[in-house]
């Protein structure tokens, strides 16, 4: 137990020295190059077929009609479709005090609880994660200790959870939290969490909305210490994005996709991510892909089938955003898959 413990602590070191003060642009650059020899053998991140449940745990306190509420048989429906896993982004932050001792609500503890049980129970992996938490991008040095009790709390409610559950740490930062603020802060939460949880799997982001490009700038977690990078590709974004309706100058509707073209970018950007892995000896995930629904269902289902195809390819796991609520492959009103989607996601003969 000694010797664990010594060891345990090594680890921590180590993440520290890995994730404080080294931020800064490595010598990686994105690019073409053929798969690179990995330093060390790459321990499987258990991901490779997942479903975004977005548009429900991460809805603000009032709605206001948006979204909709997770069903249990709703993860029954994705284990037999053919998926592996689910990913359940939480907007935990609007459910926390924000004066101390920052306490989180119970109710939306427990079902997010529920959530997670219900999915379990279906033999599918869950990833859970810290959706839109604003005030933490703003200003991260004010927010720091606030965000630490909030994963001492997500930590304690999980505790003795099967490792079939992961825990990714923030989605999508941007604004301030990048950076130095940003590597510092990880290496906090990474070491609060190791407490409870010293051999499950974690998720850290990338900068500027968790995007592939700038992967090259994450100073790499250590190899073997069960960290996975969680980077999102929504590429080409002129056709993903298009007629988006929460923000000004969205991308005029009637982009089409995908050609050519389009198709060798995304091998590309698969490539990259994966010469990324390979160099450090850190697997990486695809958390979030998607195309929202004004594009035309043929142009959708061959975005779908040509990230997948591209990501897959380089063995990399992905998670396609998103079940219903927008950027829909679930129709909740007739209750059915979106088939021409899910045929892009799960092929035909390749469910296992």
């Amino acid at each position: 137990m000694r010797r664990w413990l010594m060891g345990f602590a090594a680890l921590l070191m180590l993440l520290a020295a890995s994730y404080a003060g080294l931020h800064g642009i490595l010598s990686e650059r994105p690019g073409e190059t053929a798969l690179a020899a990995s330093p060390q053998r790459l321990e499987s991140f258990p991901v490779r077929r997942c479903m975004n449940m977005g548009a429900s745990l991460e809805r603000p306190i009032d709605p206001g009609g948006w979204g909709y509420e997770i069903e249990p048989r709703f993860f029954a429906k994705i284990k037999q479709a053919g998926f592996d896993s689910v990913r359940l982004p939480m907007n935990w932050d609007v459910w926390q005090s924000r004066t101390p001792p920052y306490g989180v609500d119970v109710g939306f503890t427990d079902k997010a609880r529920g959530a997670v049980d219900a999915a379990l129970a279906q033999g599918l992996t869950v990833i859970i994660n810290v959706h839109w938490n604003w005030p933490m991008m703003a200003n991260p040095s004010a927010e720091q200790a606030r965000f630490r009790v909030l994963w001492q709390h997500i930590a304690q409610t999980f505790e003795g959870y099967p490792d079939t559950l992961i825990f990714e740490l923030f989605n999508e930062p941007s604004d301030q939290y990048r950076g130095r603020a940003l590597s510092q802060s990880m290496a906090q939460i990474i070491a609060d969490v190791r407490q409870l949880h010293p051999n499950r799997w974690l998720v850290v982001p990338t900068e500027e909305w968790s995007s592939w490009s700038t992967l090259y700038r994450l100073p790499p977690p250590p190899s073997g210490a069960r960290i996975a990078v969680g980077v999102h590709d929504y590429d080409p974004y002129d056709f993903t994005h298009q007629g988006a309706e929460w923000f000004e100058g969205s991308p005029k509707i009637g982009t089409r996709c995908c050609s050519g073209g389009d198709e060798a970018e995304a091998r590309r950007r698969a490539i990259t991510v994966a010469n990324w892995r390979a160099r450090h000896g850190v697997p990486v995930v695809l958390g979030e892909f998607g195309a929202y629904d004004h594009a035309s269902l043929s142009d959708r289902a061959s975005f779908y089938a040509m990230q997948r195809s591209a990501y897959e390819s380089q063995g990399i796991g992905w998670c396609a955003w998103g079940f219903a609520g927008g950027f829909n492959i679930y129709d909740l009103e007739r209750d059915d898959w979106i088939r021409p989607i899910l045929d892009a996601l799960i092929p035909q003969g390749a469910v296992q």
